[in-house]
């Protein structure tokens, strides 16, 4: 593996150091609670499951649990290590992690440089297929995953620069997410005609006719 990237800020040179992942971070893996003690009610603490309650790079909480087994810290990376493995998010919440992921604790001034590497690497991780119902990576494989590290304040630029294109996406996903509602929206006031256009000339258009769906497609 190279040392040196082959696309660098140009202030800052010299060779990068390679760390095992276990090395410099805090590797958690998830264990699930008892099912009986899974609520919707806001009661107990987050349950973060696997790669459906990670969205966008954030975790999106469905569920909620009364039984402790793993915690999670706020601020910890959270990676998802079955079906599929390799999802990456960040947790702003204090949650119980179930098997399905894990949670990396790196050192503060290291961690966001190690969550955008992790982003980088996330569809390597398939390669890692344990069984034959999922694809699953244990805790000494991700402690094994070799990290090449920049000196702080390289890590830093790096980090400060992946983290605005990350709000630049964020905010379009945003857009495009209202868009679809108001397109939503103006599909049913049209279809039910509570919105209608009118011609070139400012008149209405005739009177819609309703039509068995067979006369004039072929199924």
């Amino acid at each position: 593996m190279s040392k040196v990237p082959k696309l660098r800020f140009k202030e800052f040179s010299g060779d990068w150091e390679e760390k095992r992942l276990g090395e410099v971070a805090k590797i958690i893996m998830g264990q699930s609670p008892n099912s009986s003690a899974y609520n919707e009610d806001f009661e107990g603490v987050p349950l973060i499951q696997g790669n459906a309650d990670c969205k966008n790079r954030k975790i999106k909480v469905r569920l909620y649990t009364t039984e402790i087994t793993k915690k999670s810290n706020r601020g910890d990376i959270i990676m998802s290590v079955r079906a599929p493995a390799g999802t990456i998010a960040t947790s702003n919440i204090e949650s119980c992690i179930g098997r399905g992921v894990c949670a990396i604790r790196g050192k503060k001034e290291a961690q966001k440089f190690i969550f955008q590497y992790l982003i980088n690497y996330e569809k390597k991780w398939q390669k890692y297929s344990q069984g034959s119902t999922f694809d699953s990576i244990n805790s000494n494989v991700i402690k094994e995953l070799e990290v090449l590290f920049p000196l702080l304040p390289e890590q830093e630029e790096i980090s400060s620069f992946l983290s605005s294109v990350d709000t630049k996406i964020e905010k379009i996903e945003k857009k495009v997410e209202l868009l679809k509602q108001y397109k939503k929206g103006m599909m049913q006031k049209i279809f039910s005609q509570e919105i209608r256009f009118k011609d070139e000339n400012g008149n209405d258009y005739p009177d819609w006719v309703e039509k068995e769906l067979g006369e004039f497609v072929n199924v």
